[in-house]
């Protein structure tokens, strides 16, 4: 999410849409970009860093799911 978010906000931001050669003409260079696309790109991005925030401080606390040959299994470890 995060990463999907600073790569649509970026081209919304940077991608303009005056051609190959830019220049101060009918449509100018402020609004030669997708504004809308840019913002919610940047905004994505910002709810996709605030999961990976939040997820990083709970997973300690999470149990674990383990995989191997035997099968599939949960573990928790309780400390105190």
């Amino acid at each position: 999410m995060f990463a999907g978010g600073m790569a649509v906000g970026l081209f919304g931001f940077i991608n303009n849409e005056n051609g190959e050669f830019t220049e101060f003409g009918e449509k100018g260079e402020a609004d030669a970009v997708n504004k809308v696309l840019g913002t919610v790109g940047i905004s994505t991005a910002f709810a996709g860093g605030l999961l990976m925030y939040a997820g990083s401080h709970r997973a300690q606390r999470l149990p674990t799911v383990v995989v191997n040959r035997k099968g599939v299994r949960m573990v928790k470890r309780f400390t105190w």
